[in-house]
């Protein structure tokens, strides 16, 4: 072999070296890129769909494990994934597509699930408020607020108090939780306590009482001043994401404008905000 043909082979061979370590440095990058993304993605705690014309979180998703819970006033839905990391895909956007297949009836609220294997019941010699309802669906068990006096002037009776391990409870006091509309409303899932607006005669003008103001550490708050015109009462804020609406002037009243819902800003890591227009 020649010494020219000799330096072409090493020439080579260096190149496709480089290439191949030039590669493996792109793949190790882009598998880090995947990796943390969807680290920082599925951080949020709390997924909130608003309400058409801006008045309220319309209904809340809340992980637990592999399971999302849709909550209005209470738990409505329950969607049980086969991993954790299925349930923060679905947390992420919420798609129906997404739902697992099969759907079971539990008094009010209705469980999705990708098996059936085993359905057991309260039976005669069950709390009150237990009597007739399912127990447990596979390995999941239910429980729910007995029927008293006290659970019923609440509304609450047989509504689910766990969950497999989650603790489900509920706003039952008199007086005050009465006038506030808040009476019934959830008051904690697991460790997430639900805080809502007590009445006031302002609130009770601008249609606040009774609205969610904090579900864990995140804060929702509405528009409450005279300068709001148009948009009192409206959200404000959730978190660190704020709502934004066309102020009241000459321009905006004669489009016909004023209050509605102009843009979205801000983020805040511990929140989805799914599309709602």
């Amino acid at each position: 072999m020649s010494y020219q043909r000799l330096i072409d082979v090493e020439y080579i061979y260096f190149y496709r070296t480089m290439e191949t370590h030039k590669k493996f440095i792109l793949t190790k990058k882009l598998f880090l890129i995947i990796f943390l993304i969807p680290t920082y993605i599925f951080s949020q705690e709390f997924g909130f769909k608003i309400s058409d014309n801006m008045s309220s979180p319309e209904s809340l998703y809340l992980m637990d494990d592999n399971r999302v819970y849709k909550i209005s006033s209470t738990i409505d839905e329950i969607y049980v994934f086969r991993t954790n990391e299925q349930a923060k895909i679905y947390m992420n956007n919420i798609y129906l597509e997404m739902l697992p297949p099969i759907n079971y009836q539990i008094g009010n609220v209705k469980i999705y699930l990708y098996e059936l294997n085993s359905v057991t019941y309260y039976m005669i010699d069950s709390n009150l408020g237990s009597q007739g309802n399912i127990k447990s669906i596979n390995d999941i068990v239910f429980t729910y607020a007995n029927n008293n006096s006290w659970n019923n002037r609440s509304d609450v009776t047989g509504k689910l108090t766990k969950i497999g391990n989650t603790p489900i409870t509920y706003h039952t006091a008199s007086g005050y939780t009465e006038k506030g509309r808040y009476r019934g409303k959830i008051k904690s899932v697991g460790d997430k306590n639900f805080a809502y607006e007590g009445w006031t005669g302002y609130g009770e003008k601008i249609g606040i009482v009774g609205k969610l103001i904090k579900i864990g550490n995140v804060k929702i708050q509405y528009y409450e001043t005279d300068y709001d015109k148009g948009f009192q009462g409206k959200i404000k804020s959730i978190g660190a994401v704020k709502f934004n609406y066309f102020l009241e002037n000459a321009i905006n009243k004669k489009a016909n404008i004023v209050g509605k819902f102009k843009n979205q800003t801000g983020k805040d890591s511990r929140i989805v905000i799914y599309p709602f227009q």
